[in-house]
């Protein structure tokens, strides 16, 4: 009884070793809050560094145009929010949180759809364009930090998780590219503003589960 009793003693004394202190999460607005305002002053020097397109003021007096400004803020800012809630397994019992920026992605493909069937255009895929370059410009540094903070977390959806941190990423690069590149041609847009991101996050959602796992 007695030679059970120490190794009962001993079991207990080397988990009691392994044992560390665990901090939690603090809550997910703390947790992005830094990040929203890291990337939207990144974003805003490196469209200062670019320049704006010239002729900005005329497209802001366009109730289209500024709809569909406010319209991707709204969808990045909410996916990144969403993003942050995901690093939590339950999603801190707030699935209803994921519907704001998928809702606001159905209206920004509808918009794309709407332009797509009313607009004359054609899709430069085989043409290089300095836009490439800023959608890279736009998108790595965001994409890194945003990937940091999510792996620090414990997501229990890891492909949804990806998705929203590509449409935060994806939402600020189209935005930056929209305010910085003059053209208004649904065929450049498409292909230079929309489908590297698109690309991208396909490419990452298929391996989300080896990105994101504890």
């Amino acid at each position: 009884m007695g030679n059970m009793t120490d190794k009962t003693d001993k079991l207990i004394a080397s988990l009691s070793e392994e044992l560390v202190e665990v901090k939690p999460m603090p809550h997910p607005l703390k947790r992005i809050l830094p990040w929203l305002v890291f990337a939207t002053a990144y974003i805003s020097i490196a469209v200062a560094l670019i320049g704006l397109r010239h002729d900005i003021i005329d497209r802001f007096a366009d109730s289209t145009y500024v709809f569909e400004v406010l319209l991707v803020i709204g969808m990045s800012m909410s996916a990144a929010f969403c993003s942050s809630w995901l690093c939590t397994p339950d999603i801190r019992g707030q699935n209803w949180i994921v519907a704001i920026p998928l809702s606001l992605v159905a209206v920004f493909a509808t918009l794309l759809l709407t332009r797509a069937s009313l607009e004359h255009y054609d899709f430069p895929i085989t043409h290089w364009h300095l836009c490439y370059i800023g959608t890279a410009v736009f998108g790595f540094i965001p994409a890194v930090t945003i990937g940091y903070l999510s792996k620090k977390g414990k997501t229990t959806h890891p492909c949804l998780m990806a998705m929203m941190n590509i449409i935060s990423i994806g939402g600020l690069g189209y935005l930056a590219l929209r305010i910085s590149c003059a053209s208004e041609d649904f065929g450049h847009i498409f292909v230079y503003h929309v489908m590297p991101y698109a690309l991208v996050g396909v490419l990452i959602t298929l391996v989300a589960s080896r990105i994101y796992r504890w």
